[in-house]
């Protein structure tokens, strides 16, 4: 840029500068109170860690409390429960939940997780493959 264009910009960016800074630095702070107010889990739920026969106290340790309890089912010898998992998606406006994961466990034991669906049909099918 040659010097006479140079200083037909400058007056203008000058004053507006400090502005579009102080913008800049408190969308950065609005955005990480924006998560921290939710306190929702905007990371993969990492359910690849987990390994069938951990106890419910084992599950919370490695994943944090479940985001709701989905059901319970009770057989002739035993019980199937049902946890949810989420992940959420930051986006302007409301942020959503971008993936859900259904935990299953038989008397208390982690069995395997799905994807959200008719989970008292799901419940029989792990109660009924069981060990006996």
């Amino acid at each position: 840029m040659n010097k006479r264009c140079w200083s037909a910009i400058m007056p203008v960016v000058m004053p507006s500068l400090p502005w579009m800074v102080f913008l800049v630095l408190t969308g950065c702070q609005f955005m990480q109170q924006d998560f921290d107010k939710y306190g929702e889990n905007y990371r993969a739920v990492p359910v690849q860690i987990l390994t069938k026969g951990d106890t419910k106290e084992q599950v919370v340790a490695m994943l944090g409390p479940q985001a709701q309890v989905i059901g319970s089912k009770v057989f002739d010898q035993g019980t199937v429960d049902v946890w949810e998992y989420q992940k959420w998606h930051a986006s302007v406006g409301s942020d959503s939940i971008e993936q859900r994961y259904w935990l299953y466990f038989l008397n208390g034991k982690y069995q395997r997780w799905t994807s959200p669906q008719d989970w008292s049909e799901e419940a029989r099918r792990i109660y009924e493959s069981r060990p006996k």
